[in-house]
């Protein structure tokens, strides 16, 4: 018996709904674990197969074209399973970061270390921590901490001594 290719964006719209009271189109099939919608596409070449889409991704190219190489793909209206096209807006990784809500963005756009001091300037350097990421420092804080461990180092030392 032949098999029926159905067209993948005939697939696609079966699995849109649409909020109320809100113009996004929320993708209600499969999801990835940070909430993301994902489509299988089947591939009728004779081998089989299925090629795995970010539903965003897919309704973006289709309705709009290409991401444009070095950018990402943002949702305004911070509904990650929204596919509505018209709600993805290709930015650069930083625009991405600093326009979600996330912890690292929160960190991203923190001004000031947690007692007061400003983030900038003389005061401001890169730690690369050791899971690999660049982290901002306090040059104040820093060294008010290094001075406190080396006190410490030495009390240890003339107790023992």
């Amino acid at each position: 018996m032949a098999q029926i290719k159905r067209d993948p964006i005939y697939n696609f719209f079966k699995y849109l709904d649409i909020e109320e009271g809100s113009d996004c189109l929320n993708w209600v099939g499969n999801k990835s674990k940070g909430g993301y919608g994902r489509f299988a596409q089947r591939l009728f070449n004779g081998k089989g197969g299925t090629i795995m889409h970010m539903a965003h991704r897919f309704m973006y190219k289709h309705a709009v074209g290409d991401v444009p190489l070095g950018l990402q793909l943002h949702h305004v209206c911070e509904n990650k399973s929204c596919v509505n096209p018209s709600h993805i807006v290709p930015v650069t990784c930083k625009e991405n970061l600093y326009a979600s809500s996330t912890p690292p963005s929160i960190n991203a756009s923190k001004t000031h270390c947690k007692n007061g001091h400003p983030f900038a300037g003389d005061n401001l350097f890169y730690w690369v921590s050791p899971d690999g990421y660049k982290r901002r420092r306090c040059r104040i804080c820093n060294r008010a901490k290094n001075m406190m461990y080396y006190h410490q180092r030495q009390s240890r030392k003339s107790i023992g001594a």
